[in-house]
């Protein structure tokens, strides 16, 4: 029994003289805490062993010849660097503090990015070991902080001695203090209130910028908020702050560290190449810029999806993007260029920072409060001067903003100004152009109508080919002046509606009476074309609606227009009603049908809008400018109208336009005791109400053989074609030059009705209308009807206010006269006689062919208008050459086949298939030796037509309108060539 106790007590003495010689061996190099010195940096009294491959333990070290091995540490702080070694640190204290009670010392690691740390505390038992770290978890921690600290033992004022083993990827910089708890906290209530002034600094940048993000569209300064963000994170890891918030997070972002951190760089680049302006002021850069944000992208994907944290190549690469910085801005400050000094003075505070911290981090200078701290001090300032900077461009946009908008302002006001000045010399020109087309139209189709009645009475009394030519070569110069003449009212009245100039001018008006005089002017159109008309109006004859009757003639026109064009057999179909709308308001429907082409379901839609048609090819059928249906769908809008169209019965086209009927009235007298009608008490009655037998429409007067038809006209010409359709009527007449004039005669003669020009020198027709209307005599209710060139609905309007009682624009004609007359004065027939077309017809081809075998040279006539293609045949034929004719290309290329053709004139726009292809079919056929001159004949007047004419393989050009001059010149020089050519 007694082995054992001698054995226990050799034992103890052995470690009590063991302790007490590593006691006396350290003693030398104690730090000493009293109650005056309760704060300590223990680094200079810490000694230091590397263990490069981490093998060695705490019984290793504890061995003499280890502990010789220790070296102490000659600067203010414990530094090595980048280093996979593991490091041992010795460190050696005595408590000598008299009040010790409920205060306890502290050690403290002041940085919070050290992997592992293994801390060896003596006890009575031995060394016991305490283990944490970065990757260590959180909770386990001894002493929750942002840093890492570690109670120490105390008691008698003998030395003890700890231990330390450090390892880490990251920089092995360490601080080591010593501090009784008292002190600790009031340290790290100060330590922690340093860090949280800078997270609030950037805060408060993120949201200034953040809300400037919403008035600024500028890409640098979302750049700016990501940069920020990711500073924000990478700060408030390095001090710490965030580490308590991460949970069981933390490990995984400590090894992602550097990806995050990498952010920075990204965002920082593309914020100063965006901030610069880079692509523009230096595209070398602007592309440096972008590779390194590639490369900072690369580098966060690597340390993603690898288990390489990457701390020291990282480093690294913020270093060579720092001469990036620098060169960018320092070129933009010699540019002369306010954002380059900025982002140098911005920039500075971040790179000294993290020049310091790169350093400091490897070791190569001396650690030190601005190596551990100043990357935070750093990071502020920069975020505090580029937020100025953005600050500094958005005042600098904002004012250049104002300026521009202002500059904008000025000019649009001055382009609004000269843009008024344009539509008034437009307008003035439209007016101008309107009256100077139609004076020589009224000319050319007053005398046509006149010369029509002369030449129809010759051919019926003298049957003879010259009567009949002459009779139709007046009918076809009739037809084209009166397309002319629509295609100008086309275009003024699509102008004038466009323009939103037209108004509603609304009186009562018998819409029977409205249709009926439009589909007057169509018949004869409708006639020629062998189609039947059928009318449907007689419920509308006895009742008058308050509406627009100048736009809904125009529109009905268009419908009708296009109803002939379009219509080559069957019939026409107009009806008129008043019905109930669909939302239960009445209106005036007006549907016109016809058997023609019909609209296909996708184009509906597409037609009433301007310069659209169904068939907008080079080859289609139809011409036209494609704006009649346009002019019908404004004039609907204006009237807060609907147009429909739909088949008719598969079988061409319906459309209805439907007017609406506020109110209507079924009295025929103006007179104020004339009742309104309630529409919907109308609508709820039975259609009987609206019969013409109800209201027995009123017997018109018969004509007054006294007084004389008064022509106030300044132009010479239109006085004698007027005088002369009056003469032709049977009337009497007599002229005034000007208003002034025409208040004289009217002193001196009976008149009965005036026709009164607007435009005239001293007294206009206004002017003289106004005075008329003002007088007290006898004739101040003369019915005045306004003959002008002016013949917008705008003009309309203008010359019912002013007192006329109705218009007749130019170019007018005898039919139109008459029936003008006749609603004022009365109805009357005079000799009228017509030859029908008919007739025509049969007298031109009882001539057709006689030359078929006459041996003259052939010449092809390649046209789809009817006119033009009679026009050309009888130039031709008094040239002395035979005709052939053909409506298209197809035809054409028959034509060739069936006999010899000597000269071809080929119209371009053609149906079926255009004058273009139809030239190369014939050169195809013809082959390398083709021989037939091909002379285009088109409307279409250009150099880049005539060209394209030549192209295809034509060989003359002549453009519309031709002549008999042009055509035979034309004919002899190619006939004077053709030897040659043969030759």
């Amino acid at each position: 029994m007694s082995q054992p106790v001698i054995t226990c007590f050799s034992i103890k003495a052995l470690l009590v003289i063991a302790l007490c010689s590593g006691a006396c061996y350290s003693i030398a190099g104690a730090a000493r805490l009293t109650d005056e010195t309760s704060t300590i940096n223990v680094a200079p009294y810490t000694d230091f062993l590397l263990d490069p491959k981490s093998t060695l333990t705490l019984n290793d070290i504890l061995k003499h010849e280890t502990q010789n091995k220790f070296s102490p540490i000659t600067g203010e702080i414990a530094s090595f660097g980048f280093s996979d070694t593991t490091v041992w640190l010795k460190l050696t204290y005595q408590d000598q503090r008299i009040r010790k009670i409920n205060n306890p010392l502290i050690l403290e690691i002041d940085t919070p990015i050290l992997d592992h740390i293994d801390i060896y505390r003596p006890s009575e038992t031995g060394y016991q070991v305490s283990k944490t770290g970065l990757l260590g978890d959180y909770e386990n921690r001894e002493i929750s902080s942002n840093i890492f600290q570690f109670y120490l033992p105390h008691g008698s004022k003998k030395s003890n001695v700890i231990y330390l083993k450090i390892r880490s990827q990251t920089p092995l910089i360490i601080p080591l203090k010593i501090h009784s708890i008292e002190r600790s906290i009031k340290n790290h209530q100060l330590d922690f209130s340093s860090p949280l002034i800078f997270i609030i600094i950037y805060m408060t940048m993120l949201l200034y910028n953040f809300f400037l993000a919403f008035s600024l569209k500028d890409k640098s300064n979302k750049y700016y908020i990501g940069w920020i963000i990711s500073v924000i994170f990478i700060t408030s890891f390095l001090n710490g702050i965030i580490q308590p918030y991460l949970g069981s997070n933390l490990t995984w972002v400590t090894h992602n560290f550097w990806g995050f951190a990498s952010s920075v760089g990204f965002f920082s680049v593309l914020f100063l190449s965006s901030f610069l302006n880079l692509s523009k002021n230096a595209p070398l850069l602007a592309m440096i810029g972008r590779c390194l944000a590639a490369i900072f992208a690369i580098n966060s994907i690597i340390i993603f999806t690898t288990d390489h944290r990457l701390w020291f190549e990282t480093l690294v690469l913020a270093g060579v993007t720092s001469p990036f910085y620098l060169a960018s801005t320092a070129y933009c400050a010699y540019l002369k260029q306010k954002e380059g000094y900025f982002g140098l003075l911005a920039f500075l505070p971040m790179l000294y920072a993290l020049m310091f911290f790169s350093l400091g981090s490897m070791n190569l200078i001396e650690p030190n409060w601005w190596t551990i701290n100043g990357v935070f001090v750093g990071f502020a300032l920069t975020s505090v001067l580029l937020s100025a900077s953005v600050g500094d461009k958005i005042y600098h946009e904002k004012k250049q903003r104002f300026l521009l908008e202002k500059q904008s302002r000025t000019t649009l006001e001055a382009n609004n100004k000269a843009l008024q000045t344009s539509n008034d010399v437009k307008d003035a020109f439209l007016s101008t152009i309107s009256h100077e087309l139609r004076t020589p139209l009224n000319g050319v189709l007053g005398s046509l109508s006149l010369l029509e009645n002369v030449v129809e009475t010759i051919a019926i009394r003298h049957q003879s080919e010259h009567s009949t030519g002459a009779m139709n070569y007046t009918d076809l110069a009739h037809r084209s002046a009166q397309d002319m003449l629509s295609l100008i009212n086309n275009i003024i009245c699509f102008t004038e509606l466009h323009n939103g100039e037209t108004k509603d001018h609304n009186q009562y008006f018998s819409p029977y009476t409205s249709i009926t005089s439009t589909i007057k002017t169509f018949k004869k159109n409708i006639a020629n074309k062998g189609l039947s008309l059928n009318i449907e109006i007689e419920s509308l004859r006895s009742i008058e609606i308050d509406a627009d009757e100048s736009q809904q003639q125009r529109a009905l026109e268009v419908l009708i227009e296009n109803a002939i064009k379009f219509t080559h057999q069957g019939s026409i179909a107009i009806r008129g009603r008043i019905e109930k709308h669909a939302e239960g308001d009445p209106v005036l429907s007006i549907t016109v049908s016809d058997t023609g082409v019909g609209i296909p379901q996708e184009k509906r839609q597409e037609i009433l809008e301007p310069f659209h048609q169904a068939d907008q090819s080079f080859s289609r059928q139809f011409g036209g400018l494609g704006i009649g249906m346009s002019v019908c769908k404004k004039i609907m809008d204006l009237q807060k109208g609907e147009i429909i169209i739909s088949d008719n019965n598969g079988n061409g086209t319906s459309i209805t336009l439907l007017f609406p009927a506020p109110q209507f009235r079924t009295a025929v007298s103006l007179t104020p005791a004339t009742s309104v009608v309630d529409t919907k008490a109308v609508m709820n009655s039975p259609q009987p109400s609206f019969t013409p037998q109800s209201f027995p429409h009123p017997k018109q007067e018969s004509i007054q053989s006294e007084g004389k038809i008064l022509i106030v006209e300044d132009d010479f010409i239109n006085q004698i074609v007027c005088g002369d359709m009056i003469k032709a009527l049977g009337l009497k007449f007599c002229f005034a030059n000007n208003g002034q004039e025409a208040l004289d005669v009217m002193e001196k003669e009976k008149i009965q009705l005036i026709l009164m020009d607007c435009q005239m020198p001293i007294m206009n027709g206004f002017e003289a209308t106004h005075a008329i209307r003002a007088s007290d005599k006898t004739y101040r209710n003369i019915p005045i009807i306004a003959v002008t060139a002016n013949a917008s609905l705008k003009d309309h309007n203008h010359c019912l206010e002013a007192g006329m009682n109705d218009f007749m624009p130019k170019p007018i004609i005898l039919n139109q006269l008459k029936t003008m007359l006749n609603k004022f004065l009365g109805d009357f027939e005079p000799n009228d006689l017509r030859v029908t077309s008919n007739d025509v017809a049969t007298a031109m081809s009882a001539n057709e062919g006689a030359a078929n075998e006459s041996g003259l040279e052939r010449v092809l006539i390649v046209e789809d208008n009817i006119s033009n293609q009679m026009i050309v045949k009888a130039i031709v034929k008094k040239i002395g050459l035979e005709t052939v004719l053909a409506e298209n290309g197809c035809e054409a290329l028959e034509r060739l086949q069936q006999s010899p053709i000597d000269f071809i004139l080929m119209d371009c726009q053609m149906p079926v298939m255009d004058g273009f292809e139809a030239t190369r079919r014939i050169r195809a056929l013809e082959g390398p030796q083709g021989q037939i001159p091909i002379i285009a004949i088109t409307a279409n007047s250009s150099d880049k037509d005539k060209q394209k004419c030549l192209d295809c393989g034509m060989d003359d050009f002549l453009s519309k309108p031709i002549s008999f001059q042009i055509i035979d010149s034309t004919l002899k020089q190619w006939r004077d060539k053709k030897p040659r050519m043969v030759s």
